[in-house]
């Protein structure tokens, strides 16, 4: 693996693991943050969280796909390994790492979806109300 292809890598993962814990403390922000009372946020506070849930989102799409590459291309002969389809389908389909990738790949998208379903509503879904016993 070439220094940067190494430098890619590197900058991939990081922006996975930094996407992953903004969705996962974007999702939780509405249950510490608002002690139950939905009206604690205003309109343009929601508006924000949806874009930066919207952003954290894409990012760790892109970055689990340019991880792939880079894993890929580290396999083969650098970035032409790429366009090896026998090198791509034999990775994914008959190693346990490939499996773990497609595991991976399949959640990401997974969630991509639920945030893409949901855009609109998600941030308020999550807000904690009286209704459900929740007080301070």
């Amino acid at each position: 693996m070439t220094g940067a292809q190494m430098a890619i890598l590197v900058a991939a993962r990081w922006t996975q693991f930094i996407a992953l814990f903004v969705l996962f403390g974007g999702l939780l922000f509405p249950f510490y943050a608002t002690f139950g009372d939905a009206r604690a946020i205003n309109h343009e506070s929601r508006r924000l969280a949806r874009r930066v849930l919207a952003v954290a989102g894409a990012a760790q799409i892109v970055s689990i796909v340019v991880w792939l590459a880079v894993t890929i291309a580290g396999l083969g002969d650098g970035w032409g390994a790429l366009s090896d389809a026998d090198l791509t389908t034999s990775y994914l389909l008959d190693t346990g790492f490939g499996h773990v990738w497609l595991a991976r790949l399949a959640l990401s998208l997974g969630l991509a979806g639920i945030l893409f379903a949901a855009r609109s509503s998600l941030f308020e879904r999550n807000v904690p109300n009286e209704s459900v016993g929740i007080s301070v």
